[in-house]
């Protein structure tokens, strides 16, 4: 307990020790009068001090009661114990039993050391006294470092608290945010994927309208060749019945130019020389023209209108022919033209493939060998 005491108010140990240490110099100054009192003659006092064992050793003295730090209940320190004295102090020299004859010199040295001892005990609690204030100043010093700490701490701790619940707040608010972050990559994705999968089915969409458009495109293709086809073909067919039909019709014709032919010879020779001569030209003439229409006709057969083409139209074009009436290769050209490129060149693909063209013999083939043909489907 001694040590523990110690440890908590060392300053009270030290205070306590110095004023026995005072005591024990004032006990021992206090001898000085009766040796005096000796060299003046006087007959010593014959004392005997009562004291209690030297105080030298710390092992000896009695034990300080620990200073008391809580406070009461009004919220002060407690008072502390007042200082006991020594008993040296306190205790009375007592003088020793001597005769009556020294007794009045033995009162007036108790008289004098009895007011050297007030003094000395007045000046110790005037020192006490003084220890006392200076503890109660350092007991306050200590209650208000012990607020100031206590304040410190509370401080500290608000101060903790606030820190963390910004941390809390601040980690609440990152994660809100990390959240809304998280949130909106989601909903971007899913808006991507609803994009992509819509791109998909459009681009899906626009193949299969492209491969629907294209096979009905195959299909309707199909369908105009096949159509153009079988009207070629019948096209073809009645080309060849009308060829045939007019064949037969222009042989017929040309039998008959050919037996008026014979019979020209036969004609009345009661005609004027001059009208003699001119018959043979005009009849020439009027056989070219005839033949003119049936190459007009023949051609005809073997035309196809182009697309596009008007009503109206007409194109000359110079040919050559064997007197056979096949056309020569190379030898159609055009002459003057329609205005109309694709009904030029159908009129010229027609002369080739009405080759041989229906000419007359002999003489009368000669204007034929080379010559220009206009060709007008209207009429």
């Amino acid at each position: 307990m001694i040590w523990e005491s110690l440890r908590v108010d060392r300053w009270a140990f030290y205070g306590s020790l110095a004023l026995h240490l005072i005591l024990l110099l004032v006990l021992l100054i206090g001898a000085d009068p009766f040796k005096a009192t000796a060299e003046r003659g006087l007959r010593p006092i014959q004392a005997r001090l009562v004291a209690e064992p030297s105080v030298s050793s710390s092992a000896q003295l009695a034990p300080l009661p620990a200073p008391e730090t809580p406070q009461g209940r009004g919220g002060h320190e407690a008072e502390p114990a007042p200082l006991a004295l020594p008993e040296t102090v306190q205790q009375q020299v007592q003088p020793a039993p001597m005769p009556e004859a020294e007794m009045p010199q033995q009162q007036d040295g108790t008289e004098v050391e009895h007011q050297r001892s007030q003094a000395e005990a007045e000046r110790l609690q005037a020192e006490e006294s003084r220890r006392k204030q200076a503890e109660e100043q350092r007991r306050e010093a200590e209650r208000r470092r012990q607020e100031a700490e206590a304040q410190a701490r509370r401080q500290a701790e608000v101060e903790r608290q606030r820190a963390e619940q910004q941390a809390r707040e601040e980690r609440a608010l990152q994660q809100a945010e990390a959240e809304r972050a998280t949130r909106e990559r989601a909903e971007a994705e899913h808006r991507r994927q609803a994009e992509e999968t819509r791109r998909r089915q459009a681009e899906a969409e626009r193949k299969r309208l492209q491969e629907e458009a294209e096979r009905l495109a195959a299909a309707e293709q199909a369908r105009l060749e096949a159509e153009d086809q079988a009207r070629q073909r019948q096209i073809a067919e009645e080309s060849e019945r009308l060829a045939q039909i007019e064949e037969q019709r222009l042989a017929e014709e040309m039998q008959q130019l050919a037996e008026r032919q014979v019979e020209l010879p036969r004609s009345s020779t009661q005609a004027r020389g001059g009208q003699a001569a001119e018959a043979p030209l005009d009849q020439t003439l009027r056989e070219s023209e005839r033949y003119i229409s049936i190459i007009q006709r023949r051609v005809r057969q073997f035309w196809a209108r182009p697309a596009g083409s008007s009503g109206g139209l007409s194109a000359v074009v110079r040919v050559r022919l064997l007197p056979s009436g096949e056309v020569i290769q190379g030898s159609v050209e055009l002459i003057k033209s329609s205005g109309h490129t694709a009904f030029d060149q159908s009129v010229i693909a027609a002369v080739y493939r009405a080759s041989p063209l229906p000419v007359p013999s002999g003489a009368p083939f000669e204007p034929f060998r080379e010559f220009d043909f206009t060709f007008r489907p209207d009429r």
